[in-house]
């Protein structure tokens, strides 16, 4: 299924990402802030922290930056 992260289009198998597996496919370090919509319900928007993990979708969108509040 295809994903977004950080504007970039990427084919994955998997149905659930971990914020460990977003911030390596970002290409960010562990401390990164994660952000995602489009995921699959019951929660399609929301914060990806360290250890959580979410379920996508075809479509499911990830933006991961590091900001000063991390």
């Amino acid at each position: 299924m295809k994903i977004i992260v950080n504007a970039q289009a990427l084919d994955v198998s998997e149905t659930v990402l971990s914020f460990e597996d977003v911030v390596r496919l970002a290409k960010q370090p562990s401390y990164a802030s994660v952000t995602y919509c489009r995921a699959a319900d019951p929660k399609s928007e929301g914060i990806l922290s360290n250890g959580q993990v979410v379920e996508i979708k075809d479509g499911t969108i990830f933006c991961a930056v590091v900001t000063d509040n991390a």
